[in-house]
């Protein structure tokens, strides 16, 4: 329904430096803004789809425009080895009957979240755009980041810097 990754690369292909371009996706119009070799997406508001528990562990389901499970490790734990073990299991649990992308994050000190999702029908990914989002809006719904301030979320791939303004 949505790639947030793959939209900034569409809307990097398409603009000119300083331009803002609209272009739809099945999840819906988004905006993008590209600065030269930045490009800003409205991901419109995550929609929360509730808490939900899977394989022993609590989930915050979002919803932007593509299902999330987001579930945060405990300080001594390893993201990437969670998402490699637990993630195929979650993708694929009844509670789920579309599948869903699943994210396993750490707050950092610094107040960035590292995050490893495993993307639905893909196996793990070196970043999601809509998983880092959904990722922000579950830690700021349980205080553990703050609302409408960039938040650097560090994915395997490279970091990706997100701002959380609507939920519903």
């Amino acid at each position: 329904e949505m790639c947030g990754n793959g939209l900034r690369c569409v809307a990097r292909y398409l603009a000119d430096d300083l331009t803002t371009l609209q272009i739809d996706t099945d999840a819906g119009p988004r905006r993008c803004s590209v600065h030269g070799d930045q490009v800003e997406v409205d991901m419109g508001p995550a929609e929360s789809l509730g808490l939900r528990e899977v394989a022993g562990r609590r989930f915050a389901t979002y919803s932007l425009g593509n299902p999330h499970a987001v579930a945060f490790v405990a300080p001594g734990e390893d993201p990437e080895q969670l998402a490699r073990s637990l993630g195929p299991v979650v993708e694929q649990d009844p509670q789920f009957p579309a599948r869903t992308n699943v994210e396993f994050a750490r707050p950092e000190p610094d107040g960035s979240l590292t995050l490893w999702v495993w993307e639905r029908g893909c196996g793990i990914t070196a970043a999601c755009g809509t998983g880092a989002c959904a990722t922000l809006a579950a830690a700021v719904a349980a205080g553990l980041a703050p609302a409408d301030l960039p938040v650097q979320v560090r994915l395997p791939g490279g970091p990706l810097t997100v701002r959380l303004t609507d939920t519903r």
